[in-house]
């Protein structure tokens, strides 16, 4: 019995193994011929990365990437420039230099010998629209080849009890003669987690929780919030503020904040004087 045979009789990834040219699948990656397999365990879009933005249109695409080698020699290589995606609309992008940037990332020093496994990451800065539906590998020095579908809808990411701090400085992105928004400029936030998938954010500055009711959450990666309306006093006038936030978790402790904030004039007695905006602010947040 040659080697690849045996290991098709030894090894429990093994299914339908004939002439010893089929390893069967492991974590939705398919063993090729000969003896390596590619699955995508983990894949999740980023607007920072190691506190690079992407280009305007475009979002990072953070991809985990699982090489299980079973028998194929020499090592299979980890270097990320091996790697693309197909996108929804037959595009291909190549993997982005800001791989490194990034967790583990699959390096080009770095080899999967037989027996072995590697999980490593691997960025793409894809269009804002695009969807990613298939991860492919093509090692020019050995010709290898092989593919993974990827599945990023729904997949929830982990924000963990603890300090986060902005990537970047929270800022109004429309004022319209907005009063004052520096109490909204959060550039850190203590997250706790509650019941019902719940999660109470209190910035440490104030010592007070800057959410009120949980108006939805997806089940996964996306939280709104709705404070408490206020009325609101400046130069004697009387205003109407109203508060929403969006939270939504792009990767594993990081997150995307959105608040949008209105002022309405109720006093009759400020005219002429009015004001009447809704003010954009947003920011990216990691764990400190």
């Amino acid at each position: 019995m040659n080697r690849i045979s045996a290991l098709c009789v030894l090894t429990l990834l093994a299914t339908g193994c004939q002439d010893g040219t089929s390893f069967g699948t492991t974590n939705g990656g398919t063993f090729t011929a000969d003896g390596f397999a590619l699955a995508v365990t983990q894949a999740g879009t980023r607007s920072s990365l190691g506190g690079v933005e992407p280009s305007t249109g475009r979002i990072f695409l953070d991809v985990t990437v699982e090489i299980t080698n079973a028998a194929a020699t020499p090592p299979v290589a980890a270097n990320f420039a091996d790697f693309s995606v197909k996108t929804a609309d037959a595009l291909s992008v190549t993997a982005s230099a800001f791989t490194a940037l990034a967790d583990q990332p699959c390096a080009a020093d770095t080899g999967v010998a037989s027996g072995g496994k590697l999980d490593c990451h691997v960025v793409f800065e894809i269009a804002t629209a695009a969807h990613a539906v298939e991860l492919d590998y093509f090692d020019p020095a050995t010709m290898r080849s092989a593919s993974a579908p990827i599945a990023t809808a729904g997949v929830p990411f982990s924000i963990s009890d603890g300090k986060y701090v902005a990537a970047t400085t929270p800022k109004p992105s429309v004022m319209d003669g907005c009063l004052t928004l520096a109490r909204f400029n959060h550039d850190s936030l203590f997250i706790l987690n509650e019941a019902e998938g719940g999660l109470s954010l209190v910035d440490p500055a104030l010592g007070s929780s800057v959410t009120e009711v949980l108006l939805t959450w997806d089940g996964a990666n996306t939280w709104r919030y709705q404070a408490k309306p206020s009325t609101r006093s400046d130069a004697g006038c009387a205003y109407l503020e109203a508060v929403s936030i969006e939270m939504v978790a792009t990767y594993n402790d990081e997150f995307d904040w959105k608040l949008d904030v209105s002022q309405t004039q109720h006093s009759s007695s400020c005219a002429p004087v009015t004001i009447d905006c809704v003010t954009e602010m947003s920011a990216h947040f990691t764990r400190d």
